[in-house]
This record gives structure tokens, C-alpha cells and sequence, in this order.
């Protein structure tokens, strides 16, 4: 067998001799893959190519042999890219699909220690608001909410217009700056960021090129302490051993049964799957991977922040079943009119916002 491969090979050597003499130029060349941008490139000449010939021949041949890898590479990163997509999509779906599956298996706990029989296991305060109005700028749901719940306690109408001119306000053609590569902007708990409506025809109003921001809880509780209402600001920092958001949620129900109002923020978008009405809060993307980071100076040191794409305010309405065990929960969204959300899907809203509330009450 040996013997047999042997013959074999000195015959391949001289046929291959004899052909490579017939030619004025032979050559072999071989590529290496082993690493991403290594080529080598093998060549055997006769001796009838100059230096000058030969140098413009193998700079020939190298560059197409690197034309070509750099399409096989490029081919690969498109197609590794198309597989990433895909499998983001893929669990997006099966996450949201395993949340509808549950949805009826899975039970919240909000069990709290409250006497429930004070309370009624449905309500609806909707029917008390004369005025439940829709945002009139394209950025003014905390505002629009603002103005509902004062015209709610004043019993007159309250205009939107009237409650921005009364938020403070950062210097409004300022955009963010960069500092040894930190977003540098201002702080939406001490002003409204940037623009409430109009836009300068030099800006392009966009989340991710953020020129297009609210404000949160604070300067709208400055507002309504110049109506000199008592108000209560509860936020997930204020959780701890003995309060939870169980604790949270029971005690914002409570203050709707006392007809106090409650101004809360969360995301906007909503899974598909929840939808109650033709009014959709609809958005491209649901997912939790929507945030923006920034910092902003304050006390003499810089102090990051974490913004949600499509944040949002809304206010209270009601409830249903057990107040200490609500099924779902009714809002006024000052874009989308008034629905009703499971209270699983209600809370994942809300927690997208750092469960943010005021509490307001007339004195």
C-alpha cells in the first residue's frame, strides 16, 4: 500500500514539471485563515519575469486575495448582526408571550394589614371630575395632569397654559454638553428640561438626541404648594424593610377613597397584549433596554441620571375588586383618554418610572 502511494506520488511530480515547463510563469498560492487579516502568498517563477514584472504580478494577486477576504468578512458580520436581531426578537416575544400565559396564574400579593371592610371594593371617582382634558402640547402630560386635578379641587377650570408659565424652567436653548465624556444637562426634579412644545427649526425633536424632555415630581409639587395643598411624594427610594410597593399602592388607593388625587409617572408604551381601548399607548419598542443616562451638577459634584424613552404622567380614577388586592386599575392618561390596566401590567408601567407619586389633598 505503501509502495503503491509512493508511485503515485513521484508520478504527480513529474507530470506536474512537465507541465508547469509548457508556461512562462507557474505559480501556487495558498491562503492562511488561521488568523482574520493574515494572507500568505507562495509563488514559483521562471526565470523569463523581471524583478519589476513579478512585483507588479504577486501586488496583483495579494490585493485581490484581500478583496476577497474582505467580503467574506464583511458577508459573516452581516449575517452574525441579522442572527443578533433575530434573537432579540425571538425573546422578546417568548418574554411578553410568558407574561400573557401567566397573567391569569400569576398572583400579586398586596396583601396589607388595612381594614378592608372601610373601604369599597370598587371605585370610581371619573364621574366627579368635571374636567378631564387632553394635553394640549405635544409634551405636557405632567402639566396637563397638573391642571386637571387643580380644576378637580378649585371646581373651575384650570388652563395648561396657566401651569406652564408657573413650572420653573431650565434655560430653554441650551442643549446638554460633553465633559471629559459625560453628558452634562439639568436636573428634571428641580426644572422642566428643555422644550415644552415649540422647537427651533434648527432642532430636530428627538428622545434619543435628547431635545425632547418633562420634568418630575418636585417641580410639579412646587406648584401645587403655591395653591397651598398639602402634598406627599413617595418614590421607590422611600422603600425599605417595612414599607414596599405593596405598602405604596394601598396607600394611593386609600387617598383616592379619601378624595385626595394622585399624580403618578410611568412608561407610556404598553404591551400589546394589554390594550383596552382604541386609544393605543403603542411604541416600537417595549422592552426595558430604553434608557438614557446623563449627569447634572448639583452641591458641587456631578450626580447621574437615568431617563426613560416614552416617560409619562398620568392620574388616578379608581380601582376594582379589594382595595388591599386590586384586580385592575383605572388612570386618566393625558393622551390616550381613560383605561383600565391589569394591575400586573399597571405595575410594570410604574415601576419603569421609579414608582413616582404626589399625593395631593385640599386643606
Amino acid at each position: 500500500m505503501h509502495i503503491k502511494k509512493i508511485k503515485f506520488l513521484i508520478f504527480w511530480i513529474i507530470f506536474t514539471y512537465i507541465c508547469f515547463s509548457f508556461s512562462n510563469i507557474s505559480f501556487l498560492y495558498s491562503l492562511d485563515f488561521e488568523h482574520e487579516n493574515s494572507i500568505k502568498l507562495k509563488i514559483d517563477w521562471t526565470p523569463s519575469l523581471s524583478e519589476a514584472e513579478k512585483k507588479d504580478f504577486i501586488k496583483e494577486k495579494l490585493q485581490k486575495l484581500l478583496n476577497k477576504r474582505k467580503n467574506i468578512l464583511l458577508q459573516d458580520k452581516i449575517k452574525e448582526d441579522n442572527i443578533k436581531k433575530l434573537k432579540e426578537r425571538i425573546r422578546q416575544r417568548i418574554k411578553y408571550r410568558i407574561i400573557l400565559n401567566n397573567k391569569n396564574q400569576e398572583k400579586l400579593d398586596f396583601t396589607t394589614t388595612i381594614d378592608i371592610k372601610k373601604y369599597p371594593n370598587n371605585l370610581d371617582i371619573s364621574n366627579k371630575l368635571i374636567y378631564k382634558n387632553i394635553q394640549e402640547k405635544s409634551l405636557s402630560c405632567e402639566l396637563s395632569a397638573t391642571s386637571d386635578i387643580l380644576s378637580y379641587f378649585e371646581n373651575k377650570n384650570i388652563s395648561e397654559d396657566s401651569i406652564i408659565d408657573m413650572v420653573e424652567k431650565s434655560y430653554y436653548n441650551k442643549p446638554y454638553k460633553i465633559v471629559n465624556n459625560k453628558k452634562i444637562w439639568w436636573n428634571p426634579n428641580a426644572w422642566y428640561v428643555w422644550y415644552i412644545d415649540k422647537i427651533p427649526s434648527w432642532e430636530k425633536a428627538t428622545q434619543k438626541l435628547m431635545t425632547w424632555y418633562w420634568v418630575l415630581e418636585q417641580p410639579i409639587n412646587k406648584i401645587y404648594n403655591k395653591y397651598n395643598y398639602s402634598t406627599q411624594i413617595i418614590t421607590q427610594n422611600d422603600y425599605n424593610l417595612t414599607y414596599n410597593q405593596a405598602n405604596h399602592l394601598t396607600e394611593i388607593l386609600k387617598s383616592i377613597n379619601n378624595w385626595k388625587m394622585v399624580q403618578l409617572w410611568w412608561d407610556y408604551c404598553t404591551i400589546p397584549e394589554f390594550e383596552d381601548t382604541k386609544n393605543k399607548n403603542y411604541c416600537s419598542d417595549i422592552s426595558e433596554n430604553r434608557k438614557l443616562i446623563w449627569y447634572y451638577e448639583e452641591n458641587w459634584k456631578l450626580s447621574e441620571h437615568k431617563w426613560l424613552i416614552w416617560e409619562h404622567a398620568f392620574y388616578l380614577l379608581w380601582y376594582k375588586w379589594w382595595i388591599n388586592k386590586p384586580t385592575h386599575i383605572i388612570v386618566w392618561d393625558t393622551k390616550t383618554w381613560k383605561h383600565t390596566f391589569p394591575t400586573k401590567e399597571w405595575i410594570r408601567k410604574w415601576n419603569m418610572m421609579d414608582n413616582r407619586s404626589i399625593i395631593v389633598n385640599k386643606n
